[in-house]
């Protein structure tokens, strides 16, 4: 199926997606900081929610990390896992300006594309190759996936329920 999609096509889907989903990060993210500043037209129970993500250590570590090191976090950020929305998002609410926010943005989401286009789909493909005559080795990876998100689920449930703590 993929071996007839150009790599350059993979490429710029990829890089698309990055791109949309970062924008996406950091205009919510500011959005939300300037509606939860001057009190806009939001709930309580958001303005509440939102101040406690705000809270959360790992948001609070992107905003001091990119109040030292500025926008070539933004690029370098896309090279991490876990990390990279809450700078995003972080960069949002210090309201970086957006051409630096973007123009970092593009050089980040180039490595995170050019990466998944050329390491991931050989994965992908390795592993498509490896299951598809193996209907055991299919049936543990769907088992493994469903506990993965169960997993997740339990831990997102969780944290939710767990009272956010100020830093400082």
């Amino acid at each position: 199926m993929w071996d007839d999609v150009p790599v350059t096509i993979i490429f710029v889907v990829l890089w698309s997606i990055a791109m949309l989903r970062g924008q996406a990060t950091y205009w919510i993210a500011r959005w939300a900081t300037e509606a939860t500043a001057d009190g806009t037209a939001l709930p309580d129970s958001f303005r509440a929610r939102f101040a406690a993500w705000l809270q959360r250590p790992l948001l609070v570590r992107a905003r001091r990390m990119l109040e030292g090191w500025g926008s070539p976090l933004i690029a370098l950020c896309y090279l991490t896992v876990g990390l990279q929305t809450a700078v995003l998002a972080s960069a949002g609410v210090l309201r970086m300006h957006w051409l630096r926010f973007t123009l970092a943005q593009v050089v980040g989401a180039l490595g995170w594309a050019g990466f998944y286009t050329f390491v991931g789909a050989s994965a992908w493909k390795a592993v498509l190759g490896g299951v598809s005559g193996t209907t055991w080795l299919l049936i543990l990876a769907v088992i493994a996936v469903v506990m993965l998100g169960m997993y997740l689920v339990k831990r997102t449930l969780v944290r939710r329920r767990m009272p956010a703590e100020p830093v400082g």
